[in-house]
């Protein structure tokens, strides 16, 4: 989820094989125009923050779309280009009724306050259902298309992720480690979305311990992993952290000759769709692996 943003704090950038750069995944489907929403025309909903922005954009049409939050701009693959032109609201309840919505969805946007607070003014809330593993992300799909009034859209957004999925269970599992390192020099283990995905794709998750962890830079300098999978490199925040321990050069030479595959932080800060294509990445990298 879009929490995983937050915990990504910052690994510095590592050298990146020119062998491990499989074909990116096909794009996301757009939303079909002339898929009629069961709602009425009038709608103008607001979406206040990252993973209900995805969410939005990815399963309603245009013009019935009234504003999303700012955390837009942190999304340059999916979200801010699909927002151009849109007003952006920041999740305050002023701000937001202001709007005059007739739906808010939301993730985390606003805090666990807003919710009622906004449902106190008459404004219908939609939060959409945490989703870190696959079953989750296709309830949460096809809720939120439910409640959007695109059940048709939201199929096809579920048909993406299971043809992702269909495609990493036709190859053979691996004995190889894939090591999940974020800009903040953080990992994670098999229990998170990030996790499960490296194991749908036929890997084993380097890190085995559940919740998130420093990078263990002296088990890497001994016993590096076969693959390291690069999350949030994309995100204007990367930036901002010089000073991690990704600096460290026992780290730096441990993974330089390590094989790597990037995904974009829009692919696994949220449970939805685009999970899919960080699949097609990992199976892509696998692929590579195996030459």
């Amino acid at each position: 989820m879009k929490r995983s943003l937050y915990l990504a704090l910052y690994l510095a950038p590592a050298v990146t094989l020119a062998s491990c750069h499989p074909a990116a995944p096909p794009p996301t489907p757009p939303v079909a125009a002339g898929t009629g929403p069961a709602t009425p025309s009038g709608d103008r909903i607001v979406s206040l923050d990252y993973c209900a922005d995805q969410m939005l954009l990815g399963l309603v049409e245009r013009h019935r779309i009234a504003a999303v939050s700012p955390e837009v701009a942190s999304d340059p693959l999916f979200s801010e280009p699909l927002s151009r032109g849109l007003p952006r609201v920041r999740p305050d309840v002023e701000r937001v009724l202001a709007m005059r919505p007739t739906l808010v969805i939301r993730s985390y946007g606003g805090g666990p306050r807003i919710e009622a607070a906004l449902r106190r003014a008459g404004v219908p809330v939609f939060t959409l259902p945490y989703a870190d593993d696959i079953p989750a992300i296709r309830r949460s799909i096809t809720a939120s298309g439910g409640v959007l009034g695109t059940p048709d859209v939201a199929a096809r957004r579920v048909a993406h992720l299971d043809a992702a999925i269909a495609a990493a269970e036709t190859a053979r599992p691996m004995a190889l480690t894939a090591l999940y390192v974020t800009p903040g020099n953080v990992t994670t283990g098999p229990d998170s979305l990030v996790g499960r995905l490296i194991a749908t794709a036929g890997l084993s998750s380097y890190e085995l311990r559940p919740g998130w962890h420093r990078l263990p830079i002296e088990r890497l300098a001994g016993h590096p992993p076969d693959l390291v999978v690069r999350g949030f490199y994309d995100s204007p925040m990367h930036q901002q952290d010089r000073w991690s321990s990704s600096s460290h050069r026992v780290l730096r030479a441990s993974i330089a000759a390590v094989p790597q595959v990037s995904i974009p932080g829009s692919e696994i800060a949220c449970g939805n769709w685009l999970a899919g294509n960080a699949l097609r990445r990992l199976v892509g990298a696998r692929q590579v692996l195996r030459q």
